[in-house]
């Protein structure tokens, strides 16, 4: 089984960094100076400043990577990756152990089913939480039905221990504690030590909790759940994309192949699932997951009512751990199923005891489409990685700014670069790197324009996506799409780098959609839409020419409902030349006292005195701006 587990994780020691990664190793960074609270700083993401202590995890991963950081001095792939390889062999390990107790004498296979689950064979090469809490979870679960079953304090201290492990690792591990308790009341209800022991991951995120609070002011579950609200991460379609993407991924977990035992009943869910979800989405990719899916919860739960113990604890298991993963989390993600990959298994594993070629079938199919898809994903990075050091190579040590997230930003970052905040004002000779797949970040070009040195494509050399600019893959969140994977051959990101180059204004009355217009936009107005209008903020900057001729300042914006504002306010180089109280949402057109003649270029202020930020956009908005210069007088 160990050298199982290296054959599939060698072709991935030099992976570079991905997803995630970035901020976990930036959290193992800031560890190494503060180990005491990893999370006391402030990071930018998608150009907002978040605190960190709001991150949806707890530190365990940030001192374990501080650790590798101090050891190997910094940040380097391939020893990093052995070192992860504990977990690895610990998950591979103790599901060897529970195999060995529910499946028997296919406890082999039922190990290397759960090995080659897609998911576990993607995050596997990841520096993310996952793989250290399907360690941690699975150690905690071996060890708490050997102490059951056993009925010893030894185990159960270690299992206890386990738990709370998983716990500074995610909060997500009390479902492990739920776990361990149905098999628990199932076993030997009257054992107290037992149900003692189920109180350690609750234990270690109170006291992780309090200590925080304590010490600086703030609880982190506090600060979580105002980013939830500030992002609309909560939102009822949110969670409902959320539960679909992640039926998806049960559908595809163990291999399609293993439901055809499910009987009459079975294909009828699958049929009314599949036929409803193809009118959404006609894609096989979406409608043919989302409809196994829905048969593996109906063949799970048959066994959650099953007369054996053993049957319903595991069908007990992936239930209660799937409802809580449609509940808590908004992203839709595959890898956030991996907890309960092993109880899925083991019931595969029970099913087709035997059937034994049905079984092996299973762990062929998933083997070539989990090596397949952590191929792809190692093929995105590595492209990630070359274009952004490609581009930072071509900036010459000029000022960088990326706009770029995941792998991309980080070697971004490594070589110079600093994370682009929203509103940023570039100047003449700044860079700026962004990446298509990661989404824009609103910026002022102070007027000047955008030139592109250097764009490169990023595309795998298989048709599979995990996430892409087409294709709809939903694998890493439901942002991309809600398909449980992508096909296409098409690239999975652009990576460009842009030197900011100075223009002169030449307009004095600048449409927001005029060819031309991007050059008379300093800061606070973000990008066209419909064609037409520009969102700006509170306060927005532009530079407009005179006209030579008498003229009044005029600005035509549109009030949306949302909007709390109503004075707005034009500052003529710095001076106030119109100021009016809006009635209420709608257009309006606000002009200034007719002024003397200017022939050279002048700064124009739009002020309105509050903002606001939309539920899911991270932008302070005022108002909708169409068009904004001078207008000459007879």
């Amino acid at each position: 089984m160990v050298a199982f587990v290296l054959l599939l994780r060698l072709p991935f020691l030099d992976m570079p960094a991905q997803w995630d990664d970035f901020n976990y190793l930036a959290m193992g960074e800031y560890a190494l100076k503060n180990p005491a609270h990893p999370a006391w700083f402030e990071f930018y993401f998608h150009g907002q400043k978040v605190d960190m202590r709001g991150h949806p995890h707890p530190p365990g991963v940030a001192w374990i990577l501080a650790g590798l950081l101090a050891i190997w001095g910094g940040f380097r792939e391939v020893p990093f990756h052995g070192s992860f390889l504990v977990f690895s062999l610990t998950a591979a390990l103790s599901m060897l152990v529970l195999a060995r107790r529910f499946a028997g004498g296919r406890a082999l296979e039922a190990t290397l089913l759960f090995l080659v689950v897609p998911a576990s064979m993607v995050s596997g090469t990841s520096f993310e939480s996952d793989l250290p809490l399907l360690a941690f979870w699975m150690l905690g679960a071996a060890l708490y039905v050997e102490a059951v079953d056993r009925r010893s304090t030894r185990w159960l201290l270690g299992a206890a221990a386990a738990m709370g492990a998983a716990a500074m690792v995610a909060y997500t591990a009390f479902a492990l504690s739920v776990t361990c308790g149905v098999f628990l009341w199932m076993r030997r209800r009257d054992w107290r030590p037992g149900w003692a022991a189920l109180t350690a991951p609750f234990a270690v995120i109170a006291a992780y909790q309090l200590y925080e609070r304590l010490t600086g002011g703030a609880l982190p579950a506090g600060e979580l759940i105002g980013h939830f609200q500030q992002h609309g991460y909560q939102r009822l379609e949110m969670k409902l994309m959320n539960g679909v993407a992640l039926l998806g991924h049960l559908g595809m977990m163990v291999a399609p192949l293993v439901w055809i035992r499910a009987g009459g009943w079975g294909w009828a869910v699958f049929g009314v699932v599949a036929l409803g979800a193809g009118w959404f989405d006609g894609h096989v990719l979406f409608w043919a997951p989302v409809g196994l899916g829905s048969m593996a919860i109906w063949v799970v739960g048959r066994r959650a009512m099953a007369a054996d113990r053993e049957d319903r604890f595991l069908g007990l298991w992936v239930l209660l751990y799937f409802a809580a993963a449609v509940v808590v989390f908004f992203a839709g993600a595959a890898r956030y199923l991996l907890p309960l990959s092993a109880a899925l298994v083991l019931l595969v594993a029970r099913d087709l005891a035997e059937r034994p070629r049905w079984l092996r079938a299973a762990i062929a199919f998933n083997l070539v489409l989990g090596f397949s898809a952590a191929w792809v994903n190692s093929e995105h990075w590595r492209g990630s990685r070359a274009a952004a050091e490609e581009a930072m190579a071509l900036a010459g040590g000029a000022p960088v700014w990326t706009s770029a997230e995941w792998g991309a930003r980080h070697y971004a970052e490594r070589a110079g670069a600093r994370p682009l905040p929203a509103g940023q004002k570039l100047s003449v000779g700044d860079f700026l790197l962004s990446t298509a797949l990661s989404g824009h970040v609103e910026f002022g070009t102070g007027g000047n324009r955008m030139v592109k040195r250097m764009e490169r494509l990023v595309r795998p050399s298989l048709p599979l996506r995990l996430a892409g600019l087409d294709g709809g893959a939903g694998y890493a969140t439901v942002g991309f799409g809600l398909r449980a994977f992508g096909w296409s051959s098409g690239p999975v990101d652009r990576v460009t780098l842009w030197e900011a180059v100075g223009v002169e204004p030449t307009l004095s009355w600048v449409p927001m959609n005029a060819e031309k217009a991007e050059d008379h936009l300093v800061e606070g107005v973000f990008a066209l839409e419909q064609g037409e209008w520009r969102w700006a903020g509170p306060r927005s900057v532009y530079r407009v020419m005179g006209t030579g001729g008498p003229a009044a300042l005029t600005a035509d914006i549109f009030l949306p409902a949302q909007a709390p504002g109503r004075t707005v306010r034009l500052l003529l180089d710095g001076e106030v030349v119109a100021s009016q109280r809006l009635r209420g949402e709608g257009r309006h057109r606000v002009r200034s006292a007719v002024l003397p003649g200017r022939t050279g270029m002048s700064t124009v202020e739009l002020e309105i005195d509050r903002g606001f930020t939309p539920v899911g956009d991270r932008r302070e908005l005022g108002l909708i701006v169409t068009a904004l210069g001078f207008q000459a007088q007879p």
